[in-house]
């Protein structure tokens, strides 16, 4: 369903949808899709600051997929930083319930 509409949307909106996923079920078959898609389009995002790319958007870009330094730094202010060590702890206490609940 993910891969289906980042595929056929055209709209730049609707296709972030898939950064804000997980990961793991995109990266591995068409990862790299994507990294081109948001290298081609990263600097207008930020140049233009369409409505829909919030820091909370911002933040769902993996370091990865970013191929030019300075436009990661761009991307990276202290408010995404904040929004992606939440989702990683997030992540973290997920992982830790599921783990505690195969005991």
């Amino acid at each position: 369903y993910i891969e289906k509409n980042f595929r056929s949307s055209t709209s730049d909106e609707f296709k972030f949808r898939v950064l804000s996923s997980n990961e793991n079920k995109w990266r591995e078959n068409y990862g790299q899709e994507v990294k081109a898609w948001v290298n081609s389009n990263l600097s207008i995002w930020l140049k233009d600051k369409p409505k829909w790319f919030t820091d909370t958007e911002k933040a769902c870009i993996p370091d990865w997929i970013v191929d030019d330094h300075s436009l990661l730094t761009k991307l990276r202010n202290a408010k995404v930083e904040e929004l992606r060590a939440t989702k990683r702890r997030g992540s973290m206490s997920q992982s830790k319930s599921r783990s505690t609940s195969r005991s």
